[in-house]
């Protein structure tokens, strides 16, 4: 059947080479009967041309731009030699490629009518017409970008293949339609995402002002989900200038992968604006070009709260940037930079930032390990303003220090209250047994050794923080006293040291031990700003002012400014270098001074010296009685008695020993807990015990439990400068204080023993 139609059939492989022609195509074009066929696309005896007359080369017939575009080329004229003759024979070809499974053409089919009558037949003007329906038609067909051509009334003329298979058949199945855009399944909106009414659409706009609408993109939306994204030109179309307005050519063209990829993209951007904008710092990016040029180029915001500059001059001019840094600070990160790309490691550093003559501040600068690019190296950093933490750092290093100092204090205080656990009893039965010239000697080592038991607790509490003493009432001008005695003592002896001081006392209700802190602190500062004095003066005035007791201490010091008066009390403040105050004395004096319900002021003038004054409400005048000795007790009350000593310390044993003795008391003593629990173990007969708190290998309160587990009503008595945990020495009879004193032993023996009749 094949071979009878009057239709050519050719089948030609991937060279072009003829591979079979029926028996219409062989005659048509002149290639014998059965003789093998040795002619191919690019054989220049076909002299091809093209409707209108031009040339056609070889790669443009059909069967080329199958093979070579995979895509059938439909109703191509072409004007064609027949072998061995010199008559041209006019074909409408149309070539299909035949797929192989690898997506390959294989061979293409070609059939062909002979339109040569119809040609000849064709006046001139007609064939000249028709030719350019025929290109006119086949550019359009070829174009990506979809076509389509409405009339003055907005009905569709033609379309192209891309527009069919954008916007669907079904479309242009209608004969009337106002726009391109809004076939029947589709919903329009603008670039916006703002619904697109009907008269806005370019082609209505087009057709309305009759003047080109260009560059106008469009969101489309189908009923099944799926969206399109179009650019669309309309253009009115007039036969001669200044024309009736015939009609609209639309181009529509598919952007929604370039549009996803800027929505993608705008994302992204947004994505990491928000990101640098939560990023407590700033974030940047810094190229170092192939010359050695550093510059920025991304900043993020919050730069000019670091460093005083906005991100624009940042990124115009990168060492004004680095400028901003301490030089020291800034040579360091260089040389740890330089090194980084040996390394791999990453920079992670604290700087000193601030402005031209401003105060420094901390800053800490991250940046990652280097990254080629084309234009050079790229890292990515972080700057993050860490003032506020390195104050705090600092402060915690200084408190760790004092902690430090405190508990070193502390182990000196213990020490220190064994010391005086020994003396206090021997004073005490030293000025029994004493004539009487010697008491008054005695007297004033005993109120020695008592003001050193208080300095002791002091020291302890600066760790400890214990529970506050009570109040009671001090004579300000016996304090002056003492404390200017301390510092004559001490001060540099160019220093005048001076007090004007009432006749009568001045009461006050304080801690004598705080208050007196107070007072030495402020000379303790006074004298530190008279350094480089030529007369060093510290003068000292004690006055009642109305209901108020007024202390001033005024030096010939430096001075202060008035920005350090401002500060000054705060905590940590310090005019001093590092290593020669914290910045604490100041305001630990307004704290303990508020407590007293009294105020701290100051007065200056720099190179004329400083003026504190504080100022306490004052109690109604009083006999203040002097400490004495507590009188002696009567001798061996509690004849017949046994009691243990456990204690680490030989010297206090000894002295509660003597004094357990002179009661009438029969002593055993043990130097730690496990020696003290095996003599109870070995004697049934104690009547009581004396235990240390602090001992080496176990300590007094486990000493306590354990005596308790076995022996529930024997009295036990705790020794101990300080009580840290009370909870733990709740079933302790009673806690005797260190430095401990005779009667203070004798009345706690006293109120749990009964003595013999």
């Amino acid at each position: 059947m094949v071979e009878s139609i009057e239709v050519g059939i050719v089948v030609q492989d991937a060279t072009t080479q003829m591979i079979y022609a029926n028996g219409f195509a062989r005659r048509l074009l002149g290639l014998g009967g059965t003789a093998p066929l040795q002619t191919s696309s690019y054989d220049t005896a076909w002299d091809a041309v093209r409707a209108d007359g031009t040339p056609c080369p070889g790669d443009q017939h059909p069967v080329p731009i199958a093979l070579r575009e995979k895509r059938i080329v439909r109703d191509m004229v072409l004007g064609v030699r027949r072998t061995g003759s010199d008559r041209r024979v006019w074909l409408q070809v149309t070539a299909w490629p035949r797929l192989s499974a690898t997506g390959e053409v294989s061979e293409v089919v070609t059939t062909f009518s002979d339109i040569t009558d119809r040609i000849e037949a064709l006046s001139a003007a007609d064939h000249a017409l028709r030719l350019s329906d025929t290109n006119y038609r086949s550019v359009i067909n070829v174009m990506a970008e979809g076509v389509l051509v409405l009339g003055a009334e907005g009905q569709v003329l033609t379309y192209n293949h891309a527009a069919e298979a954008m916007l669907g058949a079904a479309y242009f199945k209608r004969s009337r339609h106002p726009a391109p855009e809004q076939p029947t399944p589709w919903e329009s909106f603008d670039a916006h995402g703002a619904p697109l009414a009907g008269s806005a659409y370019p082609t209505a706009v087009a057709l309305r002002t009759g003047e080109p609408c260009r560059g106008r993109l469009l969101q489309l939306v189908h009923r099944a989900g799926h969206k399109l994204w179009v650019r669309v030109n309309a253009d009115p179309i007039r036969f001669s200038a200044g024309g009736v307005l015939s009609g609209v050519v639309a181009t529509f063209a598919d952007v929604t992968e370039e549009r996803g990829a800027i929505e993608a993209l705008k994302d992204e951007r947004a994505r990491f604006q928000l990101m640098t904008e939560a990023v407590p710092g700033v974030v940047f990016e810094q190229l170092t070009r192939r010359t050695g040029e550093e510059v920025f180029t991304y900043v993020g915001p919050g730069i000019q709260e670091i460093v005083g500059l906005p991100a624009s001059e940042v990124m115009r001019d990168a060492q004004a940037f680095w400028r901003r840094f301490h030089p020291e600070d800034l040579t360091r990160v260089r040389a740890v930079r330089a090194r980084s790309p040996k390394d791999g490691g990453v920079l992670d550093e604290e700087l000193r930032v601030g402005p031209p003559g401003g105060p420094w501040r901390w800053a800490r600068l991250r940046f990652s390990s280097p990254r080629q690019s084309p234009d050079g190296q790229v890292v990515y950093g972080l700057l993050l303003e860490v003032t506020a933490q390195h104050e705090l750092a600092e402060r915690l290093r200084e408190g760790h220090r004092q902690e430090s100092l405190g508990l070193l204090a502390a182990g000196v205080a213990h020490n220190f209250n064994n010391i005086l656990s020994a003396i206090v009893p021997n004073l005490e039965r030293l000025r029994t047994d004493a004539p009487e010239p010697m008491k008054g000697d005695l007297d004033d080592a005993w109120r020695a050794a008592q003001n050193a038991s208080e300095l002791v607790k002091q020291l302890t509490r600066l760790v400890r923080r214990d529970a506050p003493t009570a109040l009671e009432t001090v004579d300000g001008a016996a304090l002056v006293n003492d404390v200017l005695a301390l510092c004559r003592r001490t001060f540099d002896k160019r220093t005048s040291i001076t007090a004007s001081l009432p006749s009568t006392p001045v009461l006050v209700r304080a801690r004598r031990t705080e208050l007196q802190q107070v007072l030495l602190t402020l000379c303790l500062n006074a004298r530190d700003a008279m350094e480089q004095a030529t007369y060093p003066a510290l003068h000292v005035a004690l006055a009642r002012v109305g209901a108020k007791a007024c202390l001033a201490v005024t030096d010939t010091g430096t001075g202060m400014s008035e920005q350090t008066m401002r500060h000054l009390g705060e905590p940590f403040f310090t005019t001093r270098e590092p290593g020669r105050g914290t910045g604490l004395g100041v305001a630990a004096a307004l704290g303990i001074v508020r407590e007293f319900e009294g105020e701290l002021t100051w007065t200056s003038k720099l190179g004329e010296g400083s003026c504190f004054t504080v100022c306490m409400p004052t109690v109604a005048t009083e006999r203040i009685v002097p400490e004495s000795p507590p009188p002696s007790a009567p001798a061996r009350p509690l004849t017949g008695k046994r009691v243990l000593l456990v204690d680490d310390e030989p010297m206090v044993r000894r002295s509660l020993r003597r004094l357990l003795e002179r009661l009438g008391i029969e002593v055993f003593e043990a130097q730690d807990g496990p020696a003290g629990l095996a003599l109870l173990e070995t004697r049934g007969d104690v009547d009581a015990c004396f235990v240390d708190l602090s001992m080496p290998e176990m300590r007094g309160d486990e000493v306590l439990r354990r005596i308790r587990a076995k022996w529930a009503t024997l009295p036990v008595f705790i020794l101990s400068g300080f009580v840290n945990e009370p909870d733990a020495l709740k079933d302790a009879t009673d806690i005797i204080a260190k430095p401990f004193s005779n009667d203070a032993v004798r009345d706690a023996l006293l109120a749990a023993l009964k003595p013999p009749a």
